[in-house]
């Protein structure tokens, strides 16, 4: 699970910003550039700062800052937006302030991989597709995020050939996506259950409204086993990475074995 971007959208400090590996050079972090913070009081917190028992942790509003990879040769900026609170710092010392300001971030562009990026080389392309929109709006809205996962699945299963519709009373009747994936235990039965698993959390997020982004992450890793059950080859994989590397490094296989 990427703990750096569910931290993220929890809360963090520009003292703590959670450490997210840097998705373009992949070989260091992503840190705040400096003054790149905005901030701007919300009019509700506003009108509370007129009220006689005000106090700071009554402030909140939005905010706006940059993210940079931390390693000077690389070019990768982040625009980073959401909403902030102040709360009472749980681990105030004497030479340290007795309140804190929390931020949330709601929105990531570009978007931070979770999955698309780690996914078998024969994954189709539709099904990555899917996976890189619900990539893309994951913090804004986990809800949205977790039908792209579910419409992932049903990109699988169009690839494999499960039908679509049936004819009901003479209709043409599009059938649901679990009506498909009890059609697909036929043909990969084994990781069935882990695409209904995916499949749940989406309704969830389409019915009840109440995801969040540590609910997507776990949806991600079991799709990501789906997945790699059906399109990964484990040795293949591990020998392209091994090629990937040596070639960002410069260095030349030896050549021996043919990697597809």
């Amino acid at each position: 699970m990427n703990l750096g971007l569910l931290k993220l959208s929890e809360g963090f400090t520009v003292d703590s910003l959670p450490y997210i590996s840097c998705p373009t050079c992949e070989s260091d972090y992503l840190v705040i550039q400096e003054k790149s913070l905005r901030t701007t009081f919300a009019a509700e917190s506003i009108k509370n700062s007129n009220h006689p028992d005000w106090d700071p942790t009554w402030d909140f509003g939005y905010f706006s800052l940059t993210l940079i990879c931390r390693n000077h040769n690389c070019i990768t900026v982040h625009a980073c937006s959401g909403n902030f609170s102040v709360d009472d710092n749980p681990n105030q010392t004497l030479n340290e302030t007795p309140f804190l300001t929390f931020y949330q971030c709601k929105y990531l562009n570009p978007s931070v991989p979770i999955l698309s990026n780690t996914l078998p080389a024969d994954t189709p392309k539709q099904v990555i597709e899917r996976i890189k929109e619900a990539e893309q709006i994951l913090l804004t809205d986990p809800n949205a995020a977790a039908n792209r996962f579910r419409l992932a699945i049903e990109e699988v299963m169009n690839e494999y050939g499960i039908n679509r519709f049936q004819i009901q009373k003479h209709k043409r009747v599009r059938l649901t996506t679990h009506a498909r994936l009890l059609d697909f235990k036929k043909y990969e039965y084994s990781i069935v259950d882990a695409f209904m698993a995916v499949k749940w959390i989406g309704n969830q997020g389409s019915h009840e409204d109440t995801l969040n982004v540590g609910d997507l992450l776990t949806a991600a890793e079991i799709l990501k086993f789906g997945l790699e059950a059906l399109y990964g080859d484990s040795e293949a994989e591990m020998a392209r990475k091994i090629k990937n590397i040596l070639k960002q490094k410069g260095v030349k296989g030896s050549g021996k074995r043919k990697i597809n």
